[in-house]
């Protein structure tokens, strides 16, 4: 998410509202302190501030559990993930949360683009009539391919007990044949599903419960333009985060023609990083038009 803080933040509760959204503080939520002023919990934070927010939509609570929040006081355009509500295609407008949106006609829209459908909008940072405006409308369901090892974090959703099977993030799962699952799953339960994709379905070997607030090291993804590339390539800023390259063991995974040798300033890339912003994952990309 990226957008204005709305209201007064809940301190007490550590949460606050921003695009419409519910954001939840846990006690592992990263704070970017790099910033001026410093932003080093939920004491800094005010009404209007302009935030980036990294997490997981939380489908019990309808919060987003935030792993990582920086301000983005310099934001050209907001960001917002979530699923459609309320399409009025002759108007133009849906909702995401309590947000209404707008998008102009000839807008080029996700196959299939109606209710439920989760997505990804860019929006100008004004409002035009109580509704912000869409400026790019993508899907927001991730699309793995076919792959013989993958690996997801996320909510449950869509449980059915019977048949083991679920979503994560939009992304179906078949547990049927899991050597490994938990009989407390359900709805809302945070997992780790490990297994091979096959035919947009991943097929989970293993399902184990995580704490969303507490779990690992901690996981962040970011689009945009590499900026400040260093040298001898092992490390860049993108979205104004120094993001280093790993060699050796457990070195940074290139896909998509991206490699560390061919990194240049202003390329596009989808880097995703451990909480130390170490790069775990970089392709190249072709999500940082305006």
């Amino acid at each position: 998410l990226v957008g204005p803080v709305v209201g007064t933040p809940d301190v007490a509760n550590k949460r606050f509202t921003l695009l419409g959204q519910t954001v939840q503080i846990g006690a592992n939520t990263i704070f970017d302190n790099s910033s001026i002023p410093a932003l080093a919990s939920i004491n800094d934070i005010s009404t209007g501030n302009v935030l980036e927010v990294h997490g997981v939509l939380n489908v019990t609570t309808n919060a987003y559990d935030a792993t990582r929040i920086e301000r983005k006081s310099g934001a050209l355009q907001y960001k917002i993930r979530g699923a459609v509500k309320s399409l009025d295609a002759a108007a133009g407008t849906f909702k995401i949360g309590s947000e209404t949106i707008s998008y102009p006609v000839g807008m080029n829209l996700p196959t299939g683009f109606g209710n439920d459908q989760i997505v990804r909008v860019k929006l100008q940072t004004a409002q035009v009539n109580n509704a912000w405006v869409a400026t790019r409308i993508k899907s927001g369901v991730s699309s793995m391919g076919d792959r013989s090892e993958a690996e997801l974090k996320g909510t449950v959703n869509d449980f059915n007990e019977t048949a083991k099977t679920f979503t994560v993030s939009g992304i179906s799962v078949d547990a049927s044949k899991a050597s490994i699952f938990p009989t407390s799953l359900g709805n809302g339960t945070f997992v780790e599903v490990e297994g091979p994709m096959v035919n947009n379905t991943l097929v989970a070997r293993k399902v184990t419960l995580e704490d969303s607030l507490s779990s690992g090291a901690g996981e962040f993804e970011f689009h945009g333009r590499i900026e400040q590339l260093a040298g001898d390539h092992t490390n860049f800023v993108v979205h104004s985060v120094k993001v280093t390259v790993v060699t050796g063991a457990n070195a940074t995974v290139f896909a998509r023609g991206a490699t560390q040798a061919n990194l240049v300033n202003g390329m596009c890339v989808e880097v995703k990083t451990n909480a130390a912003m170490n790069a775990t994952y970089i392709k190249s990309d072709n999500d940082c038009a305006p």
